[in-house]
């Protein structure tokens, strides 16, 4: 069920935001579906925006560092703990 609903949710959900969104300002949400998309990084690929690294911050760069920290030590953690 659980699994179900998330699918659910991914199929559907999308759609009811922006229908909402919509609703609330249409000109608004047309200038911003114009310039995003769904799909990660589709909207600039299609050269509707453009990647600005200085919106990242340092959250987004300490998520990145976290996470090649997981990836590069994550077979040392696994044969320190199944000994």
């Amino acid at each position: 069920m659980l699994f179900g609903a998330l699918a659910l949710m991914a199929l559907f959900g999308a759609r009811s935001i922006d229908r909402k969104g919509r609703a609330r300002d249409a000109e608004a949400w047309d200038r911003f579906a114009d310039v995003t998309s769904n799909a990660p990084f589709a909207a600039i690929a299609q050269g509707r925006n453009k990647l600005a690294l200085g919106e990242i911050g340092w959250r987004g760069l300490l998520g990145v560092a976290v996470s090649l920290a997981i990836m590069l030590t994550h077979g040392q953690f696994l044969r320190l703990f199944a000994n």
